[in-house]
């Protein structure tokens, strides 16, 4: 008559039956718990240890490339200066090239200047001749 008033506890959850058989595990043989918890461990310590060696490469490597981003700026720098040079280079030969132009022009005027200065002064003395003679036959 009774029967129906005794109820059952509820049945326990997935975590709590996996504790459970994890601790029965432990139990049952703890030797190799044990050793299988060294090796975790083991195993823990290699992993961090790797990670801290590939963080250190992976700082390397960062410094690498800064240092040829910057090497990149500087070759970018040094081409504009050379393209910079040699546009002054391009003027200064056209500059050059003027003067040179000015200069042979200046000396051919000054050699037609000398030359009309010489038939100018070829003129005068002719001219002068004439009226010496004038002034001879004169008087």
């Amino acid at each position: 008559m009774n029967c129906n008033l005794i109820s059952l506890p509820p049945p326990p959850s997935a975590p709590v039956l996996e504790v459970a058989f994890g601790l029965l595990a432990v139990a049952a043989d703890p030797a190799g718990c044990k050793a299988r918890l060294d090796e975790l461990i083991k195993a823990t310590e290699e992993i961090c240890a790797a990670h801290a060696e590939m963080e250190a490469e992976r700082q390397r490597l960062d410094n690498r490339l800064q240092a040829v981003e910057d090497l990149r700026k500087r070759e970018n720098a040094v081409a504009l200066a050379a393209e910079e040079n040699q546009k002054i280079s391009v003027q200064l030969a056209n500059a050059r090239a003027a003067q040179q132009d000015r200069e042979s022009k200046l000396q051919a005027d000054a050699a037609a200047l000398q030359q009309k200065i010489k038939e100018h002064e070829a003129a005068v003395a002719a001219h002068v001749r004439r009226v010496e003679q004038a002034k001879a036959a004169l008087g």
